[in-house]
């Protein structure tokens, strides 16, 4: 009877293993992860109004490598060789307040004219200098960081116990961090900032939301102009052929099939991403072709509108 006892459990024990092992399919896949780091103090911030500090900003800015009549590579050296900006001023004989005007020369013609649209008051201006000042003093003195990348391998393991699941996965062409230039442009314009400084804070590892939140700006303003951008940008696309002389696709072509756009208007017509490329080719329309399958130019449009702002809204929550 003891023995039963035993044999029970561990018929058990392999059944459950079995079980489990059987309704799932394991692959590992050696992934490319990469981290980025970058010091905490590498900006000056206010109310939106930022200038960077990392090695590669200071390097590349011209009116720094100007009053301290040093070359990029001259700077970078200097920089690499542990020196900090109060020590260039010195060793060329200048006060740091030409080094911190120099640091703030750009924000400051954005100030003017952001006062002159009105958009600023000038006590808002004389504060938001003062702050910029203040923490640009601050960094004088600190060693300058540089942004640092490194790559490493992984093995990932993905479980695909649902047959839907599985097929969601292979037909999702999305990337979730294909930031496009236009989707940064309109991202950018509502978190006050130029698109380098934005492509500088994603670089450094920040998504859309986490620079949203610390520029102080609600997040669903910034996704909803970058959803809208986008969605103007797919209705654009919809009475196109892409019929090229050259033969090879556009960039924007390129870009709508990447997106996973072409996919999603292939699953509604009931063809293939390949055949509806084609057509496109010979010079069709989606709207065209819509007409032809017996599928409602609106519901072609909800659709891939729909689709927009899934992936817009992925993309701004996801680092790269």
């Amino acid at each position: 009877m003891n023995k039963m006892k035993k044999w029970i459990p561990a018929m058990l024990g392999a059944t459950m293993i079995f079980s489990v092992t059987s309704a799932s399919v394991f692959a590992a896949t050696p992934t490319a992860v990469t981290q980025v780091s970058t010091s905490t103090n590498a900006k000056a911030s206010s109310n939106g109004y930022n200038i960077s500090l990392d090695q590669n900003s200071l390097c590349s800015n011209t009116s720094l490598q100007k009053v301290l009549d040093l070359s990029k590579t001259e700077l970078q050296k200097q920089f690499q060789a542990g020196k900090t900006l109060s020590d260039l001023a010195k060793a060329k004989g200048i006060s740091t307040d030409e080094v911190t005007n120099a640091l703030l020369q750009p924000q400051l013609t954005k100030l003017a004219g952001d006062h002159k649209s009105g958009k600023l008051t000038q006590d808002k201006v004389a504060s938001i200098k003062t702050d910029l000042t203040k923490q640009l003093n601050n960094s004088l003195t600190k060693k300058v960081t540089t942004v640092t990348t490194v790559t490493t391998t992984s093995t990932t393991t993905s479980t695909t116990s649902n047959p839907a699941v599985a097929w969601a996965k292979s037909s999702d062409t999305t990337s979730t961090h294909a930031l496009t230039n236009l989707k940064k442009s309109a991202a950018a314009s509502v978190l006050n900032l130029s698109q380098p400084e934005l492509d500088q804070q994603i670089k450094a590892g920040k998504s859309i939301v986490d620079i949203a939140k610390d520029q102080g700006v609600d997040k669903s303003k910034v996704i909803d102009t970058v959803v809208a951008k986008e969605k103007n940008w797919v209705t654009s696309q919809l009475n196109n052929s892409w019929n090229n002389t050259s033969g090879t696709l556009t960039t924007e072509q390129q870009q709508f099939k990447e997106s996973g756009y072409l996919d999603k208007a292939a699953q509604l017509f009931g063809t293939s991403a390949d055949k509806l490329q084609t057509q496109l080719k010979n010079g069709k329309t989606l709207t065209a072709i819509a007409k032809e399958k017996g599928v409602d130019s609106s519901k072609l449009t909800d659709t891939l509108h729909a689709y927009a702002k899934q992936q817009v809204t992925a993309q701004c929550d996801q680092a790269n």
